[in-house]
């Protein structure tokens, strides 16, 4: 398996503490940035277990799966495969593999807790301690997490519970006022770039400039990740029916052809979309404010936000921001895919063809 690196301080400390003995039930680890928050939690699961955490009997592993009545058990050899590949890997990746189906999104459910809950409280087989590890808590449903909620509250002896997240803020606020909290900070750097020129990467100061801290991020740009690069296609193109709506209101029979195209991605790509969308209007209102200097975006497709910052300004920077905030909210939400990104790209047309005060 390979190894958590980029925060060797934190390392030290999960160390330190179990030497100490001050082990607490539950941690949520918040890796905010995809620097191998799932990584760090197999790494101290096998340190409390004494061995490799994947493979050993008292190891429970839950993770998002397709709404249905599967549970994590069902796709551990998809995970473990999957895993081994891509250990950096989102949501939006890992439903990908699993063939999420368009306008789907991934879920932890009450049968999963229920499973978790069963595991948990049988005899260890090898030592004496067990570990359940959840990857993305906040994929719980309402009825789930308030079951963990209870098993977190009231454990069985030597039982650690390690929660990696990448949103806390949607974990309902119980779980997390009983979790210790550790949060990983976007990798330096120069550490990152040292890495990636190690690697043979020609552009390494480029990448690990524009990854943000984020490993993940920095993976996706070495491989030209399709996901990504399919995002900022779709937006090249949606930007481009927008602009031709002011002019021309046939378009807009093109812009629903776009919002059909985008629901067919599940619930996870979609949100991955809006992030895409808010980095590229970000840095094209750097461009026009005459900080492009700081500009970490790097396109995939060879667009040119240079072309785009002139409309995007003080008078609907913040709108635009909003907008997509609220879309990505609603589709957590379950909202209809097709309707919500028409209304988005409507919003959008009207405030790229805004002018400034």
């Amino acid at each position: 398996m390979e190894k958590f690196w980029g925060n060797d301080t934190l390392s030290t400390q999960i160390k330190n503490e179990l030497e100490k003995k001050i082990i607490p039930p539950c941690r949520l680890i918040v890796d905010s940035y995809g620097c191998g928050g799932l990584l760090f939690g197999l790494e101290i699961a096998s340190d409390l277990l004494g061995r490799e955490a994947l493979n050993h009997p008292d190891f429970y592993i839950s993770f998002p799966v397709i709404i249905s009545d599967k549970t994590s058990a069902d796709f551990i050899k998809d995970f473990r495969d999957y895993f081994a590949s891509n250990p950096y890997c989102s949501l939006s990746e890992w439903a990908q593999n699993i063939n999420l189906s368009k306008n789907k999104q991934t879920t932890i459910g009450k049968r999963e807790v229920d499973l978790i809950h069963e595991k948990m409280f049988l005899k260890p087989y090898e030592g004496k301690n067990k570990v359940c590890l959840i990857w993305s808590p906040e994929s719980l449903n309402i009825v789930a997490a308030n079951k963990l909620l209870k098993l977190i509250e009231e454990p069985p002896n030597n039982t650690y519970f390690i929660l990696v997240s990448e949103e806390p803020e949607q974990i309902i606020e119980t779980i997390i006022s009983r979790s210790n909290i550790i949060i990983i900070p976007p990798i330096k750097i120069e550490e990152m770039e040292e890495k990636l020129y190690k690697n043979g990467v020609k552009e390494s100061n480029k990448i690990a400039i524009a990854s943000s801290g984020s490993w993940r991020k920095a993976l996706q740009l070495c491989k030209g990740s399709e996901l990504t690069k399919n995002y900022e296609k779709l937006w090249i193109t949606g930007l481009r029916i927008a602009f031709k709506c002011n002019v021309n209101k046939s378009s807009f029979i093109s812009m629903l052809d776009w919002a059909e195209e985008v629901s067919k991605l599940n619930r996870d790509e979609q949100k991955d979309l809006i992030q895409t969308a808010l980095e590229i209007f970000r840095s094209a209102l750097l461009i026009n404010y005459n900080s492009g200097s700081v500009v970490t975006y790097i396109s995939q497709n060879n667009f040119e936000l240079s072309k785009l910052a002139p409309f995007i300004h003080s008078s609907n920077a913040l709108e635009l921001v909003d907008a997509l905030e609220k879309s990505r909210f609603e589709i957590k939400r379950n909202a209809n895919s097709k309707i919500l990104f028409s209304n988005l790209m409507i919003k959008i047309s009207f405030l790229l063809n805004q002018k400034e005060d």
